[in-house]
């Protein structure tokens, strides 16, 4: 690693800078195994550790190679059988409320290829919801389609992956063009949540 400042470089296989305020991690349902850093010293490892700069939502510790990644819940990657968990509505709840209250968010995302299930499934609640718009990239306003690769944020806002990179690179250049203001960088990282602010 040529230089220790450098967040653009990967750190391990389940985190990705992209740059100083957002991560990016895989679906959970492909991270079951532990991983060791890669592409960095253990001292660099180390201080972004220390410094909380590498944070996942660990799988509890239940026995990881008994549970089956169908039993895990796509929202926090806990087991969905456990005790303690509830129903998928409660932790899609808990997760909004802890994004709202968390006062220093670490902006991640989780990169997947999206499911034909999966779209159907959130078209059919839009449906519920008498809403007439279809499940759509609130950046480009095209369909998602089956298998293609999607970041969902924190949040639980859905974009193509393309489209958020994107969106990212044009905030980012934005920002560092006015390099004398302030900026909140807590919860303005979601384009549809920085409209809103």
């Amino acid at each position: 690693m040529s230089n220790h400042n450098d967040h653009a470089e990967i750190i391990n296989e389940d985190a990705i800078w992209v740059d100083d305020s957002f991560s990016i991690i895989k679906n959970p349902l492909e991270g079951l195994i532990e991983s060791s850093p890669h592409r960095t010293c253990t001292n660099c490892y180390n201080e972004l550790s220390r410094t909380s700069l590498i944070k996942t939502t660990p799988i509890k510790t239940e026995d990881k190679k008994q549970i089956k990644p169908k039993d895990l819940c796509p929202v926090c990657g806990q087991s969905s059988s456990a005790k303690d968990h509830g129903s998928l509505d409660d932790c899609l709840q808990k997760t909004q409320t802890e994004y709202q209250n968390k006062t220093n968010k670490n902006n991640r995302m989780l990169v997947y290829n999206i499911s034909q299930k999966e779209i159907e499934a959130r078209q059919q609640k839009l449906e519920e919801q008498d809403d007439d718009n279809e499940f759509e990239c609130p950046i480009c306003f095209e369909l998602f389609e089956e298998n293609e690769k999607v970041g969902r944020l924190e949040c639980l806002c859905m974009y193509h992956y393309d489209c958020i990179k994107a969106w990212f690179k044009k905030k980012k250049e934005k920002l560092n063009s006015k390099p004398n203001e302030t900026y909140q960088f807590s919860r303005n990282w979601c384009p549809v949540h920085d409209a809103l602010a």
